[in-house]
């Protein structure tokens, strides 16, 4: 980007002569004061004068429309005007210095150098002064329309971009944006996007695909967890359940030993009593003494006696008495019977 360092003017307008450098990043406030006429205040002091010297500088023309020799000091025959312009990116110098006189065509020489102390200026050759102007405004990036209309305001060239076509927005736009390299650019990078974006849609193919295949076996994955957690579930709980059964089954077992281990003492306790009863029964003792050692037994071996067993003693006791008594009646008719049956029989005498 180009930007204006130095003004120098000789003879222009109501100047005899000017030489100002400008501040750079800095709003500059030009005040005129007319030594001619002090009633015409800042009018005719040489304010429009600047401008016109950038202008004529940079295009060759002047800014409010008028003829050449108009802008010349009216007490000299030539004019000359000279500007330096800086590249903020290379740091190279353009100088710029234009003669305009009366009777003579315009004579303009340009210059280009490093830096200030460069001696080495390069003094650029064009057949005529359309093609230096051409040269200026193509070095600077600029057209005559943007100087006038944009980066010199004024009552006499100034156009409003509100006010402009769309046509023409859209140029000034694209002249501050370099939108038509922009645009170039766009159109090479789809170019060169084609290739990419066909590759890219192949991978995006191959990803569907490894990614369809991924799901899937991610699927078969978590299928084959799910199994394998819901059989590792079945298996514990089973495991689980043989834990308790067989400890159900020992548990049961332990109450069996301790009744196999009482039936045992009560098998040896009634072998006791069964002897005990045998040798009774052998014996000639009567049923009441025979009841008595019963009951000790029992007693001892803390084995209940059947509750009725008084009763059905007595009850016996009573059917025995009566047998008996039968049995003996039975004995004495027997013996009767065979004491007849050894007597003679009277019929039997006589006979």
């Amino acid at each position: 980007m180009w930007t204006l360092r130095q003004v120098y003017a000789k003879n222009l307008c109501a100047f005899k002569q000017l030489d100002y450098t400008l501040l750079q990043k800095h709003t500059t406030l030009i005040f005129g004061n007319n030594m001619d006429n002090d009633s015409q205040g800042s009018n005719g002091s040489g304010k429009s004068a600047m401008l016109e010297a950038i202008a004529i500088g940079i295009t060759g023309e002047t800014l409010r429309r008028i003829k050449m020799d108009e802008i010349i000091n009216d007490a000299e025959d030539e004019a000359t005007v000279s500007l330096l312009f800086q590249n903020n990116t290379t740091g190279q110098y353009l100088s710029i210095q234009r003669v305009i006189s009366r009777k003579t065509a315009q004579i303009i020489k340009v210059c280009m150098y490093d830096d200030e102390t460069d001696c080495s200026e390069k003094h650029i050759e064009q057949a005529g002064v359309a093609d230096y102007n051409k040269f200026i405004l193509e070095t600077l990036g600029l057209t005559k329309d943007d100087v006038f209309s944009n980066f010199i305001l004024s009552k006499h060239k100034y156009s409003s971009f509100l006010s402009s076509s769309d046509r023409e927005k859209k140029e000034i736009i694209n002249r501050f944006s370099n939108g038509v390299m922009v645009d170039e650019s766009i159109a090479a990078l789809q170019a060169d996007m084609i290739p990419v974006q066909e590759s890219l849609k192949q991978a995006e193919l191959n990803v569907a695909n490894h990614t369809g295949r991924v799901e899937t076996l991610q699927e078969q994955i978590n299928t084959a967890i799910t199994e394998s957690t819901e059989r590792s579930q079945k298996k514990a709980e089973r495991i689980a359940n043989w834990h308790e059964a067989i400890a159900g089954k020992r548990a049961y077992i332990r109450e069996q030993n301790i009744l196999i281990n009482k039936s045992d003492k009560l098998l040896e306790q009634y072998d006791k009593i069964d002897e005990t009863l045998q040798k009774l029964e052998n014996s000639k003792k009567d049923t009441g003494a025979c009841f008595e050692i019963i009951s000790e037994r029992f007693t001892s071996c803390a084995l209940p006696l059947p509750k009725d067993f008084a009763a059905i003693s007595i009850k016996n006791q009573k059917e025995l008495e009566v047998v008996t008594a039968e049995y003996s009646n039975v004995q004495k008719q027997l013996v009767q019977h065979e004491k007849r049956s050894k007597q003679p029989d009277p019929l039997m005498r006589s006979c």
